[in-house]
């Protein structure tokens, strides 16, 4: 928890203090669960440090040692929600390592595993990063389409993050299929409720987006 804290804010050199730390305590319990988190905080932080070949390991340790995909196996809550967050974070590491297929159908795994649990927190962040694979290959239809289903999800529930930075996405492709105000706007309203909140470690990105838009009016 500490760790997720940490890595919205930004503060990447504790993100991977701490990282490092569940690590060290995930061996030293040998405790199959711990590890698996300690691969995705690791697998993750390296993400965001660059450090792409890493960041693939760790989360293809989680691949290995969750050997059980199918829904009536992972019967836990916290199995279920890693079993979709890890595919969805292990999309983003394969499209910048250069493998767009590979990262879509990675990102499909993830919501078809999270249709079939049916929880809708795992929903929120498969459709979340769906659209941002889809925003990702400039297949603008689809990247709303599967933003608007989390922003729907997140209304619903309450899952704010998520659904602040699916209107970042919604707002970039709407921007691209001609509502430039519409969108330019639901950007900056995305960007804004993430700004609130402390939300720092997408801001390069989504400004990034916002950039684009803008640049589409002139």
């Amino acid at each position: 928890g500490q760790w997720a804290f940490v890595l919205v804010q930004g503060e990447l050199q504790g993100a991977r203090h701490l990282a490092e730390q569940l690590m060290h305590l995930a061996l030293s319990e040998e405790n199959a669960t711990v590890r698996k988190d300690a691969y995705h905080a690791l697998g993750v932080t390296h993400y965001f440090f660059g450090e792409f070949a890493a960041a693939h390991t760790c989360l293809g340790q989680i691949e290995t040692s969750l050997d059980h995909t199918q829904p009536g196996v992972v019967s836990f809550f916290e199995e279920q929600i890693a079993a979709v967050t890890y595919r969805s974070f292990l999309s983003w590491v394969l499209w910048v390592r250069g493998y767009p297929d590979q990262a879509l159908a990675k990102s499909s795994e993830a919501l078809t595993l999270a249709q079939e649990f049916a929880l809708p927190f795992g929903l929120a962040i498969a459709q979340d990063f769906v659209a941002l694979t889809y925003q990702l290959r400039r297949e603008k239809e689809a990247a709303r389409d599967h933003a608007e289903a989390a922003i729907s999800l997140a209304n619903e529930y309450g899952f704010a993050f998520w659904g602040d930075q699916a209107s970042v996405f919604r707002g970039w492709a709407i921007t691209k299929l001609g509502q430039e105000g519409q969108g330019i706007a639901q950007i900056q309203q995305g960007l804004n409720s993430l700004q609130t909140m402390g939300t720092k470690v997408g801001q390069p990105y989504h400004l990034a987006l916002l950039a684009e838009a803008y640049g589409g009016k002139i």
